[in-house]
């Protein structure tokens, strides 16, 4: 079961490195969608002003099988970057919700460099509603995360920390956001394992 959930999750991710989304990109998009390194995406300012224009996430290269684990639905990645490691842990959505022909794979991610705090970051597989929010729900207790094509980031590392903070005290999060199509989907992700994948990140990668 381990294997098949990192062929899976290996599959998913290099899908992401090649598809444009393109039924759910806007025109322009779809003639601007390019790969973007590892690095690159790291350093993606967390403004949509200064965003750059729609790129796919291309991080394949990261996921060799000596550099991953499993940690039942989370998986830990990790690549050299220069004398730096550079640290993910990642999980797909267990449940999907929304009436979409043509959607990519739904991932959660947070990502980690030496001497730098975790950043948490999501895509809902489909380009987003235009200024739109993509809300994490944990019953109650509910976050917003800013939204640019087809990734979101949090607006502060403040927010970063907080919803951490929940993931580790969860059993799942509930995201929901709206495609620039106007479709809404919620997604479910588990949180069965996360402590112990978000420990090896701190560890490699502190």
């Amino acid at each position: 079961m381990q294997k098949i959930l990192l062929f899976i999750t290996a599959i998913w991710l290099q899908f992401l490195a090649t598809n444009s989304f393109a039924d759910e990109a806007p025109d322009t998009a779809k003639n601007a969608v390019e790969t973007v390194s590892v690095k690159d995406y790291l350093d993606t300012p967390k403004s949509a002003d200064t965003a750059p224009e729609a790129k796919s996430v291309a991080a394949p290269e990261v996921f060799h099988e000596h550099n991953n684990d499993q940690y039942f639905d989370w998986a830990f990645f990790m690549n050299k970057q220069g004398s730096k490691n550079l640290c993910y842990i990642t999980a797909t959505a267990i449940k999907q919700s929304g009436e979409f022909q043509n959607r990519g794979e739904p991932y959660f991610i947070i990502t980690k460099t030496k001497g730098k705090l975790p950043e948490v970051s999501v895509s809902s597989g489909y380009y987003y509603k235009q200024d739109s929010q993509l809300e994490l729900s944990f019953g109650l207790q509910k976050f917003y995360l800013l939204t640019f094509k087809s990734r979101s980031w949090t607006y502060s590392i403040d927010d970063d920390i907080e919803i951490i903070k929940a993931m580790r005290n969860g059993d799942s999060v509930i995201v929901t956001a709206t495609s620039n199509l106007n479709i809404p989907s919620q997604d479910t992700y588990s949180l069965i394992g996360f402590n112990k994948a978000f420990q090896r990140l701190q560890k490699e990668c502190k």
